[in-house]
């Protein structure tokens, strides 16, 4: 999903190549939830998360983001040696 689906969003270059699904969960009455979950490096994973936003959508739209913006805090981190 990272390289050729719904999250190439985190493909843009500001992180390792990471591996991931997004996904939905269906909520009666309500927006759906959206998901995702990866990990990265995918090559020598280093960090997992896993990305819940109630009544959020479909994953790529609200959960890839919120994931995008973790990988690059902790890779940004990661680089520095912390």
């Amino acid at each position: 999903m990272v390289q050729h689906g719904t999250a190439q969003r985190l493909s843009d270059g500001s992180i390792p190549l990471t591996a991931g699904k997004t996904g939905t969960a269906e909520v009666p009455g309500q927006r759906d939830n959206a998901l995702y979950v990866g990990f990265g490096p995918a090559n020598s994973p280093k960090i997992a998360i896993s990305v819940v936003v109630e009544n959020g959508g479909f994953g790529a739209e609200s959960a890839v983001p919120i994931a995008h913006e973790v990988y690059k805090t902790y890779f940004k981190k990661a680089k520095k040696g912390r």
